[in-house]
């Protein structure tokens, strides 16, 4: 039950990176009309909703700009930004996305503890150990995403063991 509850909050970000992305990508096919503004602002909102779910929703601004640089651009181009143009459309989400950042990662208020989120209140675990660790779990994931042998409910991952650790520093330049 209680892991139940806890994963509703990934459904609700995904539902609302999902809307947002679709309802910018909707005002950039209308244009400059007031409706195309209506969906801007809706996206905008939607997007501001979903920050307040879970920190994934962060990359939806990168996920917009990417999309232009998808193949296959070219059948559609006459109704897609060009990529400088959706650079700009993107930018007021970025804003918001840092203001996010500022208002709720403690580095940059000098602290760490108190923050309910996964890993910043384990006492003996730094952040950027944290991160670290983090790079490796990804590329883990990942592989059991296209490769799925070795499936366990509860993983237990070994712990960087510093900022010169091979293994997380390859995961983190293979993602």
């Amino acid at each position: 039950a209680v892991i139940y509850v806890s994963q509703r909050a990934g459904s609700l970000a995904s539902g609302l990176y999902l809307g947002a992305l679709l309802l910018v990508l909707a005002a950039e096919r209308r244009g400059r009309t007031w409706v195309g503004a209506v969906l801007y602002l809706a996206a905008l909102g939607v997007f501001i909703l979903g920050l307040g779910t879970k920190s994934i929703v962060l990359t939806m601004p990168l996920a917009y700009v990417l999309i232009g640089l998808l193949p296959g651009r070219a059948l559609y181009a006459e109704k897609l930004a060009p990529l400088t143009k959706r650079i700009l459309l993107a930018a007021p989400f970025v804003l918001c996305s840092l203001l996010v950042v500022l208002r709720t990662v403690p580095t940059f208020q000098g602290r760490y503890r108190g923050l309910n989120t996964a890993g910043f209140d384990i006492s003996s675990l730094p952040p950027w150990r944290y991160l670290l660790t983090e790079w490796h779990a990804m590329v883990v994931y990942l592989r059991l995403l296209f490769w799925p042998a070795g499936q366990n409910v509860d993983w237990d991952f070994p712990l960087a063991r510093g900022p010169g650790d091979p293994t997380s520093w390859l995961c983190g330049l293979l993602l």
